[in-house]
């Protein structure tokens, strides 16, 4: 009776949604839902229970006629105080979550359902539905809803989520889901009804891979980094990870990735210490390159890395821009105008290189050889073409100045005049009154040397 009670008002319930008149809903609300709640209600189960209990049958009535009532009771104030903890989105997934670890997945789904209804891309309901089943067509949507530039940061997003909550196991399986396809197995096993086949995963990266070491506790499974290029951990939740991988292996790499994470988390000092531990192990221009960055940044010599990130990474454009602007702005220009020799040879299309070795060229007074160079140059509109203007100016004042020294004032105001103009090759327009003092004052020097 009762389980036909509980049909009969179901269905009463959903044949609410369709009433258009008034005698539809009292068909409906008055006869048919009290009549399924009267045959899943108190009387039935008081019968029920005086049939199975004859002693304390009392006692035994009162429990069971206290159920409806004291959830009404417990039930709203627990979920209040669950949205108000964790939040609406926090509390739906954790029901979805208690859903499906309890075996109710009209629950979970009723969960899920609700997410949707919020946010209808929410990554977090095709990871539940994968976990639930382990189907090929829910690991086939977890993989296909992962459409961003990193996805396995979403990947990883979720999993740090089941981590938080205690569920390693279901973090493991995130992990695992594949996001680049290629033909490499998984190292680990999916879930157990999902085939190997269908969950094919590429390359993890090295952070992921910290991260399933740590998740399974296996520090044999962290081995060598591998590529490191575009590894950049940021997350919080990833410090201790990365603690943990660095203390487990010896590779250098793990503790680079540890000093970056606590770069992007501002703990600069502690990342500067944590690279300086690295001493001249790596064999990875970028690992220098970081160190120098941030032993700059506290005062001290960060020449000795940035040559060391060159030799790693003689091909390296950002390297070698890197090392010349340190060597101008330590007024080192030989050093610098041999760095920037080097890399106009290897990138002779470069404008920015052009620039950087006409600057040292003129700190080292070779104005001639500057003008050359610059007259070659073909300098785009950006943020870098802003100096272009004032090196060709002060080339050519340095050119003049050289000339009037030597006696030939005819040359220097060749020089001078030139100076006032503004080639279009060095991608600076002429502004509307720009400042020419010095320019005009050598000008009427020479006429005076030259008897004008």
């Amino acid at each position: 009776l009762m389980l036909l009670g509980t049909c009969v008002a179901a269905v009463s319930l959903l044949a609410s949604s369709l009433v258009t008149e008034l005698w539809q809903w009292v068909a409906v609300r008055g006869l048919a839902v009290a009549l399924g709640t009267a045959l899943a209600g108190g009387l039935v189960v008081n019968v029920t229970m005086s049939k199975w209990f004859v002693e304390k049958r009392g006692r035994a009535i009162g429990f069971a006629a206290m159920g409806i009532s004291l959830s009404g009771v417990l039930v709203p104030p627990a979920l209040t105080a669950l949205v108000d903890g964790v939040g609406w989105r926090m509390a739906w997934q954790l029901l979805a979550i208690v859903g499906r670890l309890s075996g109710d997945g009209e629950g979970a789904e009723r969960a899920l359902t609700a997410l949707l209804d919020i946010d209808p891309l929410h990554h977090f309901v095709a990871a539940e539905r994968y976990l639930a089943d382990g189907t090929r067509e829910n690991a086939a949507a977890l993989r296909g809803a992962m459409r961003s530039e990193y996805p396995n940061q979403t990947l990883l997003e979720l999993a740090v989520g089941y981590a938080g909550r205690g569920r390693r196991d279901d973090a493991l399986s995130i992990l695992d889901v594949a996001v680049t396809g290629n033909d490499e197995p998984p190292s680990r096993p999916t879930h157990p009804r999902a085939g190997s086949d269908d969950l094919r995963r590429g390359h993890d990266g090295p952070v992921l891979r910290a991260w399933r070491a740590f998740l399974s506790g296996d520090p044999a499974a962290l081995g060598d980094p591998g590529d490191l290029a575009f590894s950049f951990p940021f997350r919080a939740e990833t410090l201790p990870v990365l603690r943990w991988a660095a203390s487990q292996s010896d590779h250098w790499g793990w503790r680079y990735l540890l000093g970056l994470n606590l770069w992007a988390l501002e703990r600069k000092l502690e990342a500067r210490q944590v690279l300086g531990q690295l001493r001249v192990r790596p064999d990875y221009g970028p690992a220098y390159a970081a160190r120098a960055h941030l032993v700059r940044e506290y005062g001290g010599d960060p020449g000795p890395d940035l040559q060391h990130a060159l030799n790693f990474d003689p091909e390296s454009w950002i390297l070698r821009v890197g090392l010349i602007r340190y060597l101008q702005d330590e007024e080192r220009w030989l050093g610098a105008l041999r760095a920037s020799a080097r890399g106009r040879e290897m990138f002779p299309d470069d404008f920015n290189l052009d620039l950087l070795h006409a600057r040292a060229l003129l700190n080292l007074g070779a104005y001639g050889d500057a003008i050359e160079v610059l007259a070659a140059t073909h300098v785009l509109p950006s943020e870098n073409a802003r100096e272009s203007h004032r090196l060709y100016e002060l080339a050519h004042i340095g050119a003049a100045l050289d000339d009037l020294d030597a006696g030939n004032p005819e040359g220097a105001r060749d020089y001078l005049e030139a100076a006032l103009l503004w080639p279009e090759s060095l991608g600076q327009g002429r502004p509307y009154d720009p400042d020419e003092r010095l320019a005009r004052f050598l000008l009427s020097v020479a006429a005076r040397e030259a008897g004008d």
